[in-house]
């Protein structure tokens, strides 16, 4: 049957669809859009583009969740090496190392205000850390035992430089550069991500290492050549101990982990940051008619608390990859992290009602 013009005109007045062949077509054809269709899809398309925003502002910086700081943070450099040298070095011993290794490195950073001596002094400072502990360890394994322990030169060497590694690492990141800190975490993780997989468990470092070299560099290519160069070298220095195949193999890893730690790193740190705050001030408004009445120390516990309760989301990404010690690391940290935070703010707050 023919379609006349007229007959067109006015059914697309009627919001009606044809195809675009007009001779010869049925009825059967033809798609009439009811308002009810169309208004079901501006609502979709408006709650697609809300969910959309708010994730899209969940990766911005508010003035409270910056990575940015003003000053460096010994704590979380202690925390942060700590963390490293643990996923890297496969014991919870190797945790020492890391740990006074990155508040030294920011400590002697403060004092000198150069890079090259905060690094060496976080390298030193770790390396000794982590030799003195498993030497400790040797030492009670024996007298408990009965028998001696010991350990190689080679497992020696290959503690110390965990410990000094690590270190550097925990330094990165407890300092105030938000790239800087953003990049080595996420690149801690990534490469601990791999080492399930096969690689390397000093991949860990590695990932720390090249996310904070790119973190670094203010050019966007600059950025992702230094963090892929920085991961390659020591992604293949990592697999050296398995020959020519496995630092091939770890170098091209670390390459890969340096260049995701440095794109993703500061958008998923932010992440991180806007969702703690989110569920610490939810926490907070559950928690505080009850803490009304409780001194400095009491609030600060129940600020530990929250903090805790908030750091439950990536206890659970580090039980995946350090297992339950890594768990327990994530969720003592925050809670470490928020305690102090909330007993800074309580001591400042009165030092201020004092003096008025």
């Amino acid at each position: 049957m023919k379609i006349s013009s007229n007959i067109i005109r006015d059914l697309n007045k009627n919001r009606i669809n044809l195809p675009d062949k007009k001779e010869d077509i049925s009825l059967d054809s033809v798609h009439i859009s009811s308002p009810e269709e169309h208004g079901c899809n501006d609502d979709f398309k408006n709650f697609l583009s809300k969910g959309i925003k708010k994730i899209s502002d969940y990766t911005k910086p508010r003035p409270t969740t910056s990575a940015d700081t003003i000053e460096a943070s010994p704590k979380i450099a202690a925390f942060s090496g700590g963390l490293t040298g643990m996923m890297s070095g496969g014991h919870p011993i190797n945790a020492a190392g890391g740990a006074i290794g990155g508040a030294v490195g920011i400590k002697v950073g403060e004092k000198t205000e150069s890079l090259g001596k905060a690094v060496a002094a976080a390298f030193t400072a770790g390396a000794v850390g982590n030799t003195a502990a498993i030497t400790a360890l040797m030492v009670i394994a024996s007298a408990l035992n009965g028998v001696s322990s010991s350990i190689s030169p080679s497992g020696l060497a290959l503690t110390a430089i965990t410990g000094g590694l690590s270190g550097v690492s925990g330094t990165m990141q407890g300092s105030c550069m938000g790239d800087v800190k953003d990049g080595s975490s996420t690149g801690m993780i990534a490469g601990s991500a791999m080492s399930a997989f096969g690689a390397s468990p000093l991949l860990a470092i590695s990932g720390a290492l090249a996310g904070a070299a790119g973190g670094m560099v203010e050019n966007k290519a600059g950025k992702y050549l230094t963090a892929a160069g920085v991961g390659a070298v020591t992604g293949a220095a990592c697999g050296a101990i398995g020959g020519p195949v496995a630092m091939a193999v770890n170098g091209i890893l670390g390459a890969i982990t340096g260049v995701l730690a440095t794109a993703v790193g500061p958008k998923f740190g932010q992440i991180q940051r806007n969702i703690m705050e989110d569920v610490q001030n939810f926490f907070t408004k559950i928690f505080k008619p009850l803490t009304k009445n409780l001194g400095i120390k009491g609030k600060t516990a129940a600020g530990a608390l929250g903090g805790a309760i908030s750091s439950i989301p990536m206890a659970l990404l580090f039980s995946a990859i350090a297992g339950p010690p890594g768990a327990a690391l994530a969720v003592l940290g925050g809670a470490a992290v928020t305690g102090f935070k909330v007993n800074k703010i309580l001591k400042e707050r009165e030092k201020i009602e004092a003096s008025s």
